[in-house]
């Protein structure tokens, strides 16, 4: 991806190398909160038929980051993501 895609917003920060996992139905993690944002492109993940159902998230800490597949697939090779089965 070049370095100037309008989705960069410094995520090399938090999320070079980072371990994820793949849901592939959403549920929220917390009660505070029925849906996700992907970190790039701020697509909304939800349980509602009308957003994305899917994506990934990283597995450490309290606070989830979530990827949409989409982003996922386009920055996958640079960012060297783990993806742990689950």
């Amino acid at each position: 991806m070049a370095k100037d895609d309008w989705r960069r917003t410094g995520q090399e920060a938090y999320l070079m190398e980072a371990e994820l996992q793949y849901i592939d139905e959403y549920v929220p993690h917390s009660g505070a909160c029925e849906h996700e944002n992907c970190c790039f492109c701020s697509e909304k993940i939800s349980a509602d038929e009308d957003d994305l159902n899917s994506g990934y998230c990283t597995i450490d800490g309290e606070e989830r980051t979530w990827i949409c597949s989409y982003c996922f697939d386009d920055f996958q090779d640079e960012f060297r993501w783990k993806v742990q089965e689950v």
